[in-house]
């Protein structure tokens, strides 16, 4: 894998030795940093949001969840830069642990696939655009990778608590828990009610029910904005083209009534592919999880690049899935959603950048993320229908737990 060393000095020398060097403005990360210094002074991280009161893709005001401004809170003495820099690391560190989560979810691997995992996972342009932007975002990327740890292992406690933590930070990946409870999961489930809710209290029962009551419904509303990979941004784009610019949110019975039809079909179709009772070999439960994390892009009203990180689970999961299989679909799937979903969105973002003003042309394009998430849901499901003498094999000899 000598052709992969290139790919890893530029992934260190883009995502840690220039911030290092260049002290970039992290503005994702501005925005958190500013909420810690209001929640450390005593006045309300939500006052700037409430000024503008809607989801605003490039603002200045925090709607994160308390939890990520008060975990920020004590790095506030550090001073900005220096806070965004300790962030940065500890988001490479997340990086690394959740391939270690999943890789070791997925075993056996063999070298040659775990370095094909890495690489796949260092090229992929929703991973550079969190660090970038010091995301929170990587931070549940790895609890998920715990949560896929837990889940593939029987019924661990821990891994349920994980997930609780990351609801906490980010409501991303609604899929994850209803998989749970399909799935009978039942210290799992009462692990991150318990923990979600424990964590999120901390920063103050009244922010957490402002956050709940005032600004998540604001920022949930939706919109056409063309960074919304989401069916529900879709739709705002289709029936309000001019959302496409000002990512405003216009929303109208027309549409949520068509984003519910599809939700409802995504879910259905999904849970019908499930089946009756979770699977009993180890890569037969990574897909499923690996199909409730793809479902979660589909159902939430917004589903931006930095969202899109999450899909590295299913992604690697299906690279997995296909080599053991000798299933050049699941390949084939996992490898054109990880170009749709990277690559091929990144070009739009260049020709953005460069001036390229052809509308019909740029609305097209910008649909390759949603092409490429229904790509890597279609190729979930697809693992999920086992060869049937895989699955005689599977009943034959159960995977210990």
């Amino acid at each position: 894998m000598a052709a992969g060393v290139p790919i890893a000095l530029f992934y260190a020398w883009t995502t840690l030795v220039q911030p290092v060097l260049y002290r970039p403005d992290f503005p994702d990360f501005g925005q958190c940093f500013r909420a810690a210094e209001r929640l450390r002074s005593g006045t309300d991280p939500y006052l700037p949001f409430f000024q503008v009161n809607r989801y605003s893709y490039s603002g200045s005001e925090c709607a994160y969840a308390p939890l990520t401004a008060w975990l920020v809170e004590p790095l506030t003495p550090l001073g900005f830069e220096n806070a965004a820099l300790v962030v940065l690391v500890l988001l490479q560190l997340c990086v690394v642990i959740f391939l270690f989560l999943v890789f070791r979810s997925l075993r056996p691997v063999a070298r040659h696939e775990v370095a094909l995992g890495v690489l796949l996972a260092m090229g992929f342009e929703p991973l550079f655009a969190n660090l970038w932007n010091d995301q929170s975002n990587l931070l549940v990327l790895v609890l998920s990778g715990g949560t896929l740890a837990g889940y593939v292992a029987g019924d661990r406690w821990l891994g349920g608590a994980l997930y609780g933590v990351a609801l906490a930070i980010k409501p991303v990946q609604p899929a994850v828990g209803l998989l749970l409870i399909w799935g009978r999961r039942r210290w799992m489930v009462a692990a991150s009610v318990v923990a979600g809710v424990l964590v999120s209290l901390l920063p103050g029962p009244g922010l957490l029910l402002e956050w709940v009551t005032r600004v998540l419904p604001k920022e949930a509303g939706g919109t056409g904005f063309r960074d919304n990979a989401s069916p529900a941004g879709f739709l705002e784009r289709l029936f309000h083209p001019a959302s496409f610019y000002d990512a405003t949110a216009p929303g109208g019975t027309a549409v949520k009534l068509l984003w519910l039809a599809a939700v409802l079909a995504i879910v259905g179709l999904s849970w019908w592919r499930l089946g009756h009772r979770p699977r009993q070999d180890r890569l037969g439960r990574a897909s499923e999880m690996a199909l409730a994390v793809t479902v979660s892009t589909l159902v939430l009203t917004v589903s931006h690049s930095f969202h899109l990180v999450l899909l590295l689970l299913p992604i690697l999961v299906l690279v997995r899935v296909g080599i053991a299989r000798r299933d050049w679909r699941l390949l084939g799937a996992a490898a054109g959603a990880w170009i749709l979903v990277g690559p091929v969105h990144s070009a739009m973002l260049s020709a953005i950048g460069n001036n390229f003003s052809q509308d019909l042309v740029l609305r097209v394009w910008n649909e390759s993320q949603l092409v490429g998430i229904l790509v890597l849901w279609a190729g979930c499901l697809a693992a999920l229908r086992a060869p049937s003498d895989l699955r005689a094999r599977s009943s034959s000899h159960p995977a210990q737990p």
